[in-house]
């Protein structure tokens, strides 16, 4: 998960300060606020285990403030269309410039992982298909088990 880490030596997580709720355990009071509608449609399974769905192509998701860049990790489940046509998930930030894509053409978990600059209000998840137009045939295709916004204490700044 950290493989960039031996070229950042100085980088120093801080892991017990993630500054977004759980979803898979946490309030869900506080996940649905966070992961709100219409962007996203809060789900538990018969086992308990809790996620988020896409409703449509696009989802925002709100941003605590923070004066410090932080690491993002989402762990998601693609699904794959119907009928084999693959498809992009795209992390953008908030003014549309791409922290991280994910090119989907089976059903599986994906790992995402990206620098998010001190001072984001949001990042969204969009998906397209490959010409870069929206898909809005894929209404809940990703769920996002696990979202985690980890500052990092060195100094580290995006510009």
């Amino acid at each position: 998960m950290f493989i960039d880490l031996p070229e950042l030596p100085d980088v120093r997580l801080d892991f017990q300060n993630a500054q977004l709720p759980e979803i898979e355990d946490g309030d869900a009071d506080v996940v649905k606020q966070t992961y709100a509608s219409p962007d996203w449609i809060y789900y538990e399974e018969a086992n308990g285990i809790r996620s988020v769905l896409n409703s449509g192509a696009v989802g925002r998701i709100p941003l605590p403030e923070a004066s410090t860049t932080a690491l993002m990790l989402i762990r998601f489940y693609a699904v794959a269309r119907s009928d084999g046509t693959p498809y992009l998930v795209r992390f953008l930030d908030q003014d549309g410039g791409e922290l991280s894509h994910h090119l989907i053409c089976q059903s599986e978990s994906r790992l995402a992982r990206f620098l998010v600059a001190s001072g984001a209000a949001e990042i969204s998840v969009r998906l397209e298909n490959l010409d870069g137009a929206l898909a809005n045939d894929l209404h809940v295709h990703i769920r996002i088990g696990v979202a985690r916004l980890i500052p990092i204490n060195n100094g580290l700044e995006l510009h």
